[in-house]
């Protein structure tokens, strides 16, 4: 899973639509729903789904942002410059 499509799948659940994840993102709704659309097919199951009032997270949906949310934290951990003892 790209960790990219997973940074904009948490910021679509965050910010309850693709065009204000969009905005926040400096991206352009179109290419948020195409980066995610592309997540979906890549996993081969929906993760959002959408209505006239905005998004939902599927049942799948759900556990993937869990993956993703905790892949972002790992991620932050292993990068972060950490002392190491006696230095």
């Amino acid at each position: 899973m790209n960790t990219e499509k997973c940074r904009l799948l948490l910021q679509v659940i965050q910010a309850g639509s693709f065009s204000s994840a969009a905005e926040r993102l400096g991206y352009t709704p179109s290419g948020v729903m195409r980066s995610i659309a592309s997540l979906e097919k890549e996993i081969g199951f929906p993760l959002l789904g959408r209505t006239a009032q905005g998004i939902y997270l599927t049942r799948e949906g759900r556990q993937c942002s869990l993956i993703c949310a905790a892949s972002s934290v790992m991620k932050m951990l292993c990068c972060s410059t950490v002392p190491r003892s006696g230095d």
